[in-house]
């Protein structure tokens, strides 16, 4: 079916998505980065440390893919303390133990969809789109939110003026 509107090779009709690929192991992060350098702006960190000083220097990133179990800061802190920076970016959890209870509480810190170790890049991939354009939706409607109680206090200064 040429020209199929859907499927995870579908480009997105925006900006180029700046995915965050967290994990401590080097070969996984680079294999990440050569699958998806000509899809995505790409920033690698080895740990949750790193991905932070990463994310408070990057505003524009709209995706973390984070392995949970890291050195220094694991997956589940640095979630918690970058939903502080952005509370809208989308957070992809990958690992290779898959812990109820890590999965649990890294969907209540806002993660929003986790991946098994090894996982296909087509499931990567569509995970990450969608989770960029939630995260482009956000904004919007944080933006149309931030004009509307503009427009109102304009309002209110031109009643009061009259």
């Amino acid at each position: 079916m040429l020209g199929r509107p859907h499927g995870p090779k579908r480009r997105m009709a925006m900006a180029k998505i700046s995915v965050l690929f967290v994990d401590d192991e080097e070969d996984i992060r680079l294999s990440f980065r050569d699958r998806f350098a000509d899809q995505f702006e790409i920033a690698l960190a080895a740990n949750g440390q790193a991905a932070l000083e990463l994310l408070g220097s990057a505003s524009g990133v709209s995706v973390v893919v984070t392995d949970l179990r890291m050195p220094t800061m694991g997956g589940l802190e640095m979630i918690r303390q970058a939903k502080e920076l952005d509370p809208d970016r989308g957070f992809i959890v990958i690992s290779g133990h898959g812990d109820t209870d890590d999965v649990i509480a890294a969907l209540r810190l806002g993660a929003r969809n986790f991946l098994r170790k090894p996982y296909s890049f087509a499931e990567l991939e569509e995970a990450i789109i969608l989770e960029a354009r939630r995260h482009l939706l956000l904004l919007g409607e944080r933006a149309s939110r931030a004009e509307e109680r503009a427009t109102a206090q304009f309002l209110v200064v031109v009643e009061n003026m009259t």
